[in-house]
């Protein structure tokens, strides 16, 4: 459901989600199906150019994701720039129409 909602939000007005009080957008993600019994919106993977977070469903992969003022970039240009721990819990954001 999070893979469609992602591709329906894009280009406006983007999937959002908050780490460490910074607001990211989502632009491209997949579902992948997994039995994991994290939290939803743990981080369980994030290296080798991968960031997978747990859903309600399994695992959603983050394909394409933007910073605040930044360009949207592949996980893995992503990461080499702005490393996201494994085990880090992604939270809802705020307004997400706030933004135009």
């Amino acid at each position: 459901m999070l893979e469609r909602q992602i591709r329906a939000f894009n280009p406006w007005p983007l999937a959002r989600t908050t780490l460490d009080g910074i607001d990211y957008r989502i632009h491209q993600a997949r579902s992948q199906p997994d039995n994991t019994a994290a939290a939803p919106g743990t981080i369980m993977i994030s290296d080798g150019g991968s960031l997978q977070v747990q859903t309600g469903e399994g695992t959603l992969e983050v394909l394409t994701l933007q910073r605040p003022g930044g360009k949207a970039l592949d996980t893995g240009a992503f990461l080499n720039g702005h490393p996201i721990r494994s085990g880090s819990v992604f939270t809802l954001s705020g307004d997400r129409h706030a933004e135009r």
